[in-house]
């Protein structure tokens, strides 16, 4: 899976969630099932239209607030 992600998007990995967010116009958010993704990260790119989690629960995103998108 990652092999076709890799593929197909241009990614910026970016591996400390509580980090400012980087430079730059993202489209999506790619999240391992066991990350946690703070609402102050999403805050910071206003680009973004999709929040997507690899693995099988969807706990650790912001459900309420992605609806936003």
């Amino acid at each position: 899976m990652q092999a076709e992600i890799d593929r197909r998007f241009i990614l910026c990995r970016h591996a400390d969630p509580q980090a400012p967010a980087p430079a730059g116009n993202f489209q999506a958010i790619l999240i391992r099932s066991n990350t946690k993704l703070p609402k102050a990260l999403v805050q910071q790119i206003s680009s973004i239209r999709m929040v997507a989690t690899c693995g099988v629960s969807y706990d650790n995103l912001l459900l309420a607030y992605s609806a936003a998108f």
